[in-house]
């Protein structure tokens, strides 16, 4: 109704509450600029880059010393052309992430060797051809520098002295250096997921480590309050230092807690609950066993917050990060139902009786077609039947075909963001399961 206008009116104005107002001062622009300067200092000063590919400066001083123009031929060429084709193919298609994080949008990777491409040994590095660039693919460096000085040279530069991979296994090659970039960017937390479980969790880590009003962890925030906490903290800090304490693997970046904080505030949310379980709740869980010989009360919400929100968010993940190989990285297409099981078990140590929370996971595939995901809580191990010949499992009278069953730790889930920590977790294992069938296949 509020939009209605008569005949008689030529305009009509309407009017918004102030306090959900989102910013487009010069603050605001601030803030985009500095996050946008700093992917580009990350993508022009992390060593990452550099071990990936020369770098232009570097490559403008071995030009005189290359073969760039001259045609020739050499069957080991062949291999080497596999190598790349394989190798350009996954960085532009299944493993775009890595391109988009670290180096400008390209056309695809040459290859700049020391001497000719020969079997047993080979020194070689890696270089970006523009969308407008004609150089050859394969470049020969003809300097007289010796083998050893070439490699300490260049960052870049890979040696193989009993061997040539590019020519022995060329696919399989491509793609160890694949998984080897990847593990990196996991071990470094490098890949950020726009999720709202992931961003949620993070903006309370946040709000917990540095921004806490009391003891206790935060159940709510005020989203125009931390922004505002954030901002008079950059005020006291010059912006040369502050940009260089937050690298995107830091677990405190406030650039990015400022872009979460954008990102709720165009959803038109002003206060956020805690959507996870948070570090606290689930570091307390070992020791109220310990002490009490029972879970806490709530164990059951806990556990079912902590596995829908890391199921979903690492599916999320998939799709925004990995889209062409979301079908072989999915839980969802290998297991539809999930059946936790919370036990005490009991140990001695120095006479005394230790209670150790465990978490089982009992990972299943309903076979039902109406089933798309089901987590279930069970305290009473008891209720569950498993047959380990038919691999099969009845519980309830339903029965389910067994994908995996885990025992882990309660302590193992705990981090400052456990749910982050799960998906990382997930994704190191299910990119290792996808390599190393591409790698033996190679």
């Amino acid at each position: 109704e509020a939009l209605e206008k008569n005949e008689e009116q030529q305009s009509f104005a309407i009017q918004f509450d102030t306090a959900n107002e989102i910013s487009q001062n010069p603050p605001y622009d601030i803030w985009k600029g500095i996050i946008e300067n700093h992917r580009k200092l990350i993508r022009d000063s992390t060593e990452l880059t550099k071990q990936l590919i020369i770098s232009e400066t570097e490559l403008k001083k071995i030009k005189s010393k290359s073969d760039l123009d001259e045609r020739d031929e050499n069957s080991n060429y062949i291999q080497t052309h596999i190598f790349l084709d394989t190798l350009n193919n996954l960085f532009s298609n299944e493993f775009r992430v890595i391109k988009k994080l670290f180096v400008d949008d390209f056309w695809k990777f040459g290859i700049i060797t020391f001497g000719q491409i020969i079997e047993n040994k080979i020194a070689y590095s890696l270089f970006s051809i523009g969308w407008n660039d004609n150089s050859k693919q394969i470049k020969i460096y003809k300097g007289s520098d010796n083998f050893q000085n070439f490699i300490s040279d260049y960052l870049s530069v890979k040696a193989f002295y009993d061997e040539n991979p590019l020519l022995t296994r060329p696919v399989n090659y491509a793609y160890e250096i694949i998984w080897e970039y990847l593990k990196l960017m996991l071990e470094r937390n490098l890949i950020w997921s726009n999720n709202q479980y992931l961003q949620n969790e993070y903006l309370f880590h946040i709000k917990d480590r540095q921004f806490r009003n009391s003891e206790e962890e935060a159940k709510t925030i005020d989203l125009i309050s931390l922004k505002e906490k954030i901002e008079n903290y950059f005020r006291l800090i010059p912006y040369e230092e502050r940009l260089m304490k937050q690298f995107p693997e830091m677990n405190n970046n406030l650039y990015r807690a400022l872009d979460y904080i954008q990102n709720f505030r165009i959803e038109g949310k002003a206060i956020i609950d805690r959507l996870s379980p948070s570090k606290g709740a689930l570091q307390s869980i070992p020791p109220s066993v310990a002490q009490n010989g029972k879970f806490p009360s709530d164990i059951e919400t806990i556990l079912f917050n902590y596995w829908n929100n890391l199921s979903d968010s690492y599916e999320d993940l998939l799709t925004e990060m990995f889209p062409h190989v979301r079908a072989d990285l999915s839980d969802s297409e290998k297991f539809n139902t999930v059946i936790l099981i919370p036990i005490i078990q009991k140990f001695s140590f120095n006479n005394q009786d230790l209670n150790v929370p465990f978490l089982v996971i009992i990972k299943l595939k309903d076979h039902n077609p109406e089933t798309n995901k089901k987590i279930i809580i069970e305290k009473n191990e008891s209720k569950i039947s498993v047959d380990y010949f038919s691999k099969t499992i009845t519980y309830n009278s339903d029965q389910y075909s067994i994908y995996e069953i885990e025992k882990i730790r309660f302590s193992e889930l705990s981090d400052d963001m456990p749910i982050r920590k799960g998906v990382y977790n997930l994704l190191r294992k299910n990119l290792k399961m996808y390599f190393d069938n591409f790698i033996k296949k190679g």
